[in-house]
């Protein structure tokens, strides 16, 4: 501390005993005992054990899920990265399960927010089972690929490389402007012809084995309850089903005008309302950013319990149950105030008068 140097310690809702003397180190702190540049970090969970004093003298930072299920599927999205996004052999079949997953995960962690009307028992889903989940999917669609697709992404991987290694050396008879220029365009016309082969190979999807890795591995692994379970598993099956993929390009465009007109196919439809439902979009316009801007810009802000496949009266019992949790914390935090004042006014009188 006299030093001046930074000190972190994590996950202090683990030593319960030790609180005590952290409570007490904390209190020390002082212009007399550390040096200006002293930081002392602290990582914790939630935990009616930590000291209420280190509290309030510290600046809180917390980290949660995103609230809503439109702003959770932005926050998975923004963790992709766009070249590896567009690079599968599957495209169309990825970027549909892929948004169809983060609905799913965003579905649970939205369930969650219903106490026992959700899930009978609390369960940690985190970004790392989504990570996982969206890794095999890639993994398998890749794996059950066509070979003209496998080879037409490689073909778009060495295009790529090569296009990078020539904006770093242009030609001696033209301008560095004029070059990249001409590389840029030629790379953009494979691409879009690779997209256009890409979207008519027919799709390969092991559903199955997805279905059984993401809901009884990655986040059945954490279900106890048989229930839940089945819960889990009924939600996933709407995601990732036959529907989804198997579509022709004219089936795709007669989804796209009825997307257009406000009433989508059941096919494409992540929920039972139909407030959710996954892009119809041309092959040129499948980026990242689009499924960006899809999700910034289409999907809903507020959830209806029909959302996550619960009665309209789920609302009520939910904002009675937050109600409660404001009211209990307020309270508790008056009868520790009170305590403490009590505790110190005894230790006041205990020590008497100074002589």
């Amino acid at each position: 501390m006299a030093k001046g140097d930074w000190v972190v310690l994590q996950n202090c809702h683990l030593a319960r005993s030790w609180l005590h003397q952290l409570d007490r180190i904390v209190a020390g702190l002082s212009t007399d005992t550390a040096a200006r540049d002293f930081r002392l970090f602290l990582t914790s969970a939630p935990s009616p054990t930590f000291p209420l004093s280190v509290l309030r003298r510290s600046v809180k930072v917390v980290n949660e899920p995103a609230g809503g299920v439109a702003a959770s599927m932005s926050r998975a999205l923004a963790q992709l990265d766009a070249e590896w996004f567009e690079q599968a052999a599957q495209p169309r079949s990825f970027q549909r399960l892929l948004l169809s997953l983060c609905f799913f995960h965003a579905a649970l962690l939205g369930r969650r927010r219903y106490g026992s009307l959700g899930f009978a028992v609390t369960y940690d889903f985190s970004d790392s089972d989504l990570g996982i989940s969206v890794a095999q999917l890639r993994h398998l669609l890749d794996d059950a690929a066509s070979p003209q697709a496998l080879r037409a992404v490689r073909e778009a991987k060495q295009r790529a490389s090569a296009m990078k290694a020539s904006q770093g050396a242009a030609s001696q008879s033209m301008s560095i402007s004029s070059a990249r220029k001409m590389t840029k365009s030629e790379a953009e016309a494979k691409a879009k012809a690779q997209r256009e082969m890409l979207d008519q190979q027919p799709e390969s999807v092991p559903f199955e084995a997805l279905r059984y890795l993401i809901g009884h591995c990655y986040y059945g692994g954490r279900v106890t309850d048989a229930r839940d379970r089945r819960t889990l598993l009924a939600m996933l099956r709407v995601c990732m089903h036959d529907g989804i993929v198997h579509s022709t390009p004219e089936e795709d465009e007669h989804a796209a005008h009825e997307l257009q007109e406000g009433s989508g196919p059941t096919s494409l439809r992540l929920c039972e309302s139909g407030a959710y439902r996954l892009p119809v979009l041309p092959p040129d316009n499948r980026s990242l950013h689009d499924h960006r801007r899809y999700v910034e810009m289409v999907m809903p802000n507020e959830d209806d319990p029909e959302t996550f496949g619960l009665h309209s009266n789920a609302a009520a019992a939910q904002a009675t149950a937050e109600a409660h949790d404001v009211l209990q914390t307020l309270l508790s935090l008056e009868h520790q105030d009170a305590s403490q004042a009590a505790s110190a006014a005894a230790a006041a009188a205990a020590t008497g008068p100074a002589s």
